[in-house]
């Protein structure tokens, strides 16, 4: 089953500067504690192998991996990049996550 998950022009173009530097097959995007505010985000870090039940999401430079968990949450959701000198890095814009962190780190 497809899950609806948007990647935004400048997430692609950070993802593809991701490659040379690649630690892993997989980006995984699970569901966890973003950051110090107690609440719940979304983490990405390097996989080398997928695990049973993981969706694979393809259609980026490098493709993603997500848990049943993180795939509930980011049904319908944005990866988008931020190039911003106090706040860079990827953001998702999840409207199916159920509680996320409200610093803006997640």
């Amino acid at each position: 089953m497809a899950i609806r998950l948007e990647i935004t022009p400048d997430a692609h173009e950070a993802f593809l500067r991701l490659e040379p530097t690649r630690e892993g097959d997989y980006i995984r995007v699970q569901v966890g504690p973003s950051c110090g505010c107690g609440k719940t985000g979304f983490q990405m870090i390097w996989e080398s192998r997928k695990k049973w039940g993981d969706t694979v999401i393809r259609h980026t430079p490098i493709p993603l991996v997500l848990d049943r968990q993180a795939r509930a949450a980011l049904e319908g959701a944005t990866i988008d990049y931020s190039a911003d000198p106090v706040k860079h890095g990827f953001r998702i814009e999840a409207p199916e996550a159920r509680a996320s962190c409200g610093c803006g780190h997640s």
